[in-house]
């Protein structure tokens, strides 16, 4: 790569890169409740129990139900890019471990800090983005592996990066204890909140902590106690 002024050569662009965004696939929309289940019910259960809208004096035209809402990684366009692994971790996250981290060189384009790159099959995690004279850009990212999350008590799906924090040994009689501590790192768009539980790949963990000063994540300390 060579400078001259405001004018910067790069090699050739020879990495096929997707540029994702985070979208909702399920809206919040009103939908018709299926009386006819409801009918179906009613019919098995005993003379005075049924639960029909009838025999309550409801209205059924102004019944409706909500869908949860997940979240997932689409992606909006493919371009080309010189991607060139990093000799240091990532640290993509303030209260957990890095992750092996990529150097990305693109044309300019529409791209932000809530957007995320995908190369090789893997999900880049972009934590800087740089001009890089009049006609690229620079992007430094992590090479992450996302978890399927999702909060039991609304549930709200979508995707997220579990990271290590640390694990603390305690003896006690008459056995070991394991509490181990993880970090989740969730879109800007996802909320959660300290004392219920997540489930993180189908095992739920306990949040402990939220972080959520950040302006395009959201990290949430979570901790299991197990027995050795």
């Amino acid at each position: 790569m060579s400078k001259a002024g405001s004018r910067v050569e790069v090699g050739r662009l020879n990495d096929r890169v997707e540029v994702l965004g985070l979208r909702s696939v399920s809206v919040d929309t009103p939908s018709r409740m299926d009386w006819s289940e409801v009918e179906r019910r009613d019919a098995q259960r005993p003379a005075g129990q049924a639960e029909s809208e009838g025999s309550r004096g409801g209205s059924v035209s102004n019944a409706s139900v909500t869908t949860p809402r997940i979240w997932e990684w689409e992606p909006i366009r493919r371009t080309w890019a010189q991607a060139e692994l990093a000799t240091r971790p990532n640290v993509y996250s303030v209260h957990g471990l890095g992750a092996a981290g990529v150097s990305f060189t693109l044309r300019r384009q529409p791209l932000d800090l809530d957007s995320a790159l995908r190369w090789r099959g893997q999900h880049c995690l972009i934590t800087a983005i740089r001009p890089l004279g009049r006609m690229y850009l620079t992007v430094d990212a992590a090479l992450v592996v996302l978890s399927q999350c999702r909060n039991p008590r609304t549930g709200e799906a979508f995707p997220a990066v579990m990271t290590e924090e640390y694990v603390r040994h305690q003896q006690l009689e008459p056995m070991a204890v394991n509490s181990r501590r993880r970090v989740l790192v969730a879109p800007k768009a996802v909320r959660l909140t300290p004392g219920p539980l997540v489930e993180v790949d189908g095992t739920p963990w306990p949040i402990v902590t939220a972080y959520e000063l950040d302006p395009h994540k959201n990290e949430y300390m979570l901790e299991r106690t197990v027995d050795l």
